[in-house]
């Protein structure tokens, strides 16, 4: 059905959104910021972060990475939910 590794695969499988975890001690603020982006479908803040489902992860990650950058919000780590195997077959095989 495919070849490569699995983040090569699911690059090739834009048509699904990517879901991101961003951990953040300011999961409010964070969402607040994320929102309004194109692409993005949802966001939900939790105690210890926001997850968010993007159809243009590259936006995602660069906003994410200049609010860091800029102070404005604290990551910690920044973590794509759905580039494992696991999820590569599952979008593969639907």
């Amino acid at each position: 059905l495919a070849e490569g590794t699995a983040r090569e695969i699911r690059e090739d499988l834009s048509e699904f959104p990517l879901t991101v975890r961003v951990d953040t001690e300011e999961p409010r603020a964070l969402a607040a910021h994320l929102v309004a982006l194109d692409g993005v479908h949802r966001v939900e803040p939790s105690a210890t972060g926001v997850e968010v489902l993007t159809s243009q992860s590259a936006e995602l990650f660069e906003r994410v990475n200049a609010l860091a950058a800029d102070g404005q919000v604290p990551v910690t780590a920044i973590v794509p939910l759905d580039e494992d195997l696991e999820a590569v077959f599952r979008y593969l095989t639907q």
